[in-house]
């Protein structure tokens, strides 16, 4: 049994598609222009409490955006870039793990409202046991929750951060539910 340890991990594996669905991420300018991708982007700066980041931009604007930023004084070479997530097609958020001490076993805590996952988790919602997966399977497409099944089975101490949404997303066919972490520390 694994467990993961590190952000840094989490990335290496997240980004080596080793953690089941996810947004489709690009690593910097180059990359992106040659994905040829014309949806929304979300851009992320490489620098924590960074000011420089920007969500739902159309692809035709990302580069505009940059310079902005660069005029601002970031670094070029510190951006990534992600596909934004839908937010508008949002049914359910949260996170969910093994509380085995408790006797519930599954524990899921989440949130139905359309914000971040941040917001969501200011006020959650709580359920455990039966009542968890029967929530999850009710908004997960069956290939999603089989997904978060066999990531427990490879991280079953860790906690998995997820996004359901009312339509297919990410990089894998099929899916509706998006993986935004998991973690053990």
């Amino acid at each position: 049994m694994a467990t993961i340890t590190s952000k840094k991990q989490f990335y290496e594996l997240w980004k080596g598609l080793r953690l089941g669905n996810r947004i489709a991420v690009f690593e910097n300018v180059k990359e992106f222009l040659k994905s040829g991708w014309t949806g929304s982007i979300s851009i992320r700066y490489r620098e924590a409490g960074s000011p420089y980041k920007a969500f739902h931009v159309p692809a035709h604007k990302v580069l505009d955006k940059v310079a902005e930023f660069v005029k601002q004084g970031a670094n070029e070479n510190l951006f990534t870039f992600n596909e934004s997530a839908p937010d508008d097609c949002l049914l359910i958020q949260g996170e969910v793990q093994y509380v085995y001490e408790t006797g519930n076993g599954l524990t899921l805590t989440y949130n139905t409202k359309k914000c971040s996952m941040k917001e969501a988790m200011i006020d959650p919602l709580t359920a455990t046991g039966l009542k968890a997966k029967m929530i999850m399977e009710y908004y997960m497409k069956p290939k999603s929750y089989e997904m978060i099944k066999d990531l427990f089975e490879l991280y079953p101490d860790d906690v998995i951060e997820f996004g359901v949404y009312g339509r297919n997303l990410g990089i894998m066919s099929g899916h509706n539910c998006i993986i935004w972490e998991i973690r053990g520390y």
